[in-house]
């Protein structure tokens, strides 16, 4: 960070806290998500018809359309 930005309080935080969405859209949603990422490794080891029922309970526990969305990311995780 020294090397960049000269004085270390320049410098931005390292890591940065998601909100809600930002969490959901990294686990559930889009390319390279962690769900997308998991289903494509296991497609090529399970059936076709396992795979549709993992996908449509998987869209079941999507939290993006929750009001309380912390709340339901936990209990989607848990599932």
């Amino acid at each position: 960070m020294r090397c960049i930005f000269g004085d270390p309080k320049n410098a931005p935080p390292p890591l940065v806290r998601l909100t809600g969405r930002s969490l959901v859209s990294a686990i559930w949603k889009g390319e390279g998500s962690l769900v997308d990422e998991l289903l494509e490794s296991m497609e090529p080891h399970v059936e076709e018809d396992v795979l549709t029922d993992l996908k449509a309970k998987i869209r079941a526990h999507d939290p993006s359309g929750s009001e309380d969305i912390e709340g339901e990311i936990r209990s989607s995780l848990l599932w």
